[in-house]
């Protein structure tokens, strides 16, 4: 009575785990959810043809029941090794095992053994599958946390002692063993400890379950963020990684009183790498190059992709004076060893620290212009920013705009009128520098964004009769650029003009990004 009792509790218990487990095999598909819920289902199996009368029962049916309870038990193995990330899930003792499943079914039946043998065998085979598992479980011990092993452990030793212990009176009252197993002590123990066993065995699987999944989820987490702060070509950071690292450098250089560098650095001449060799060939420059950076600069440096050819450098409680020569020391150390097929790779650099209270924007303002300096003197050369404080954040009259030959487009009215718009932005810049009246001012201002308006005029019907492609995309930049000249000239009446404001559209949206970059999209159509 007590043992019919027992089974069917523990038929219920193992009913409502194998459906949870098979809820979650089919939530979350993996391997080793859908083998444990499969062992489950066995164990179901066997509880449901145990409480079956035996006279019911086809005779091989008992022995089933011993190769499912078994089998059950052997595959929590198997699922525990696949949660760990075993390759040997499977081991060659398994085939083994199922072929003496196999082959004591086959003879049980065949000779119609007495009872007790099933009892036997049951409990000989089921410790067979609780030792695999501890083995498992001892073997990967090292991937459990806290203390779950230990009980866990402990668990599987009782139950293999509980059957150790079922075996041996089995065998001592072979001759009574209907009367034995009708009111035994042990073999109603043993009943309790598989209710115990399947409902720890179901907690740790569940534990193992979330770990996993939590430590997936981490980790996905993890990539994607470091993917997200990642420059995918060079491996080194971008620019999203900039805006959270600047900010704390930032704060702790005035909460700390303490100095901040940055160092801006630009491949020379790159564009023709990639005209010449070919982009991949460009991509393996930038790749080195960022390499080359990364190994001359301190650990408490931080290397960032700018864009395209450019890199910045962050240098905590550093001086302009230490920037500069840490600038000075990556130069030679990126030209010092030829990259194939390219040859020498020079970097230009710009380097300024910034000044207690300055704005981001005008602290690399000054960095990039530092760069352009060190671009038109030559190239593979550092140049240094004036301190923005020195001058109430303008810049120092010796910074003037100059014209190269290289630049020239190869039409006579696109380059003189390029030269002659140099020309003028430097007048302006001395005009900003100098105290005149603002009338005079505001006069230069008019004369050249007059002079600008007709220089588009000129250069849009040039590109219209060679057939430049982009003569409409190139129309709409100068309209840009001419509605920033017009908030320039407002500026100026407003009395917020300043040579600061002026540089920054001269040089960088100008000069900068439409002479130097945009308009040598058409150069080849002009050339032809």
């Amino acid at each position: 009575m007590i043992n019919t009792v027992l089974t069917n509790v523990l038929a219920a218990i193992t009913t409502m785990l194998m459906i949870l487990s098979l809820i979650q095999a089919f939530g979350y598909r993996s391997r080793a959810n859908t083998v444990y819920a499969l062992s489950l289902v066995l164990l179901e199996c066997a509880f449901l043809f145990y409480n079956i009368p035996s006279g019911l029962l086809p005779s091989p049916v008992p022995w089933l029941i011993v190769c499912m309870l078994s089998a059950a038990y052997f595959l929590q193995t198997v699922a525990l090794r696949l949660m760990l990330g075993r390759t040997d899930c499977w081991p060659a003792r398994f085939s083994v095992y199922a072929a003496l499943c196999i082959i004591a079914v086959f003879f049980f039946w065949v000779f119609n053994l007495p009872h007790y043998w099933r009892s036997l065998s049951a409990s000989a085979m089921i410790s067979l599958a609780a030792a695999e598992s501890l083995n498992a479980l001892y073997t990967e011990r090292t991937n459990f946390r806290g203390t779950l092993l230990i009980p866990i452990i402990v668990a599987y030793l009782l139950f293999l002692l509980a059957h150790a212990v079922r075996i041996v009176l089995v065998l001592a009252t072979a001759n009574t063993y209907q009367e034995f197993m009708g009111a035994n002590a042990v073999t109603t123990g043993v009943f309790i400890l598989t209710i115990l066993f399947s409902v720890l065995s179901w907690g740790l699987f569940s534990i193992l379950k979330t770990s996993i999944l939590m430590e997936e989820r981490d980790s996905q987490r993890a990539m994607l963020e470091r993917l997200a702060l990642t420059d995918k070509l060079t491996g080194i950071r971008n620019r999203n990684a900039l805006d959270q690292i600047l900010q704390s450098e930032m704060y702790a250089q005035e909460r700390y009183r303490k100095n901040l560098s940055a160092i801006l650095a630009d491949i020379d001449f790159f564009k023709n790498v990639n005209d010449t060799w070919g982009h991949d060939t460009g991509d393996v420059v930038l790749k080195e190059t960022a390499k080359r950076l990364a190994a001359s600069i301190r650990e408490a440096d931080h290397l960032f992709r700018w864009g395209g050819e450019e890199f910045l450098i962050v240098l905590p409680e550093t001086g302009l004076a230490g920037a500069v020569e840490t600038a000075e020391k990556v130069r030679l150390a990126v030209s010092a060893t030829p990259i194939v097929p390219v040859g020498t790779v020079t970097v230009s650099f710009g380097a300024a620290s910034r000044d207690d209270g300055e704005t981001e924007e005008s602290w690399f303002r000054r960095l990039d212009r530092a760069l352009y300096l060190a671009k038109q003197n030559g190239r593979n050369r550092v140049e240094a920013a004036a301190p923005a404080a020195a001058s109430g954040h303008c810049l120092a009259p010796e910074i003037i705009l100059g014209w190269k030959n290289e630049w020239d487009c190869g039409n006579a009215t696109i380059d003189g009128e390029h030269r002659a718009l140099v020309q003028a932005g430097n007048r302006l810049l001395n005009r900003l520098l100098d105290t005149g009246s603002p009338q005079a001012l505001l006069a230069e201002v008019d004369s050249l964004l007059e002079q600008i308006a007709v220089h588009f005029s000129d250069e849009e019907a040039i590109l219209r009769d060679a057939g430049y492609p982009g003569c409409d995309a190139h129309c709409m930049v100068h309209k840009g650029l001419m509605a920033a000249g017009g908030l320039f000239r407002d500026s100026i009446c407003q009395g917020t003009g300043n040579a600061e404001s002026w540089f920054h559209l001269l040089v960088d949206k100008i000069v900068h990004e439409h002479m130097l970059k945009e308009d040598t999209k058409f150069f080849p159509y002009l050339k032809k």
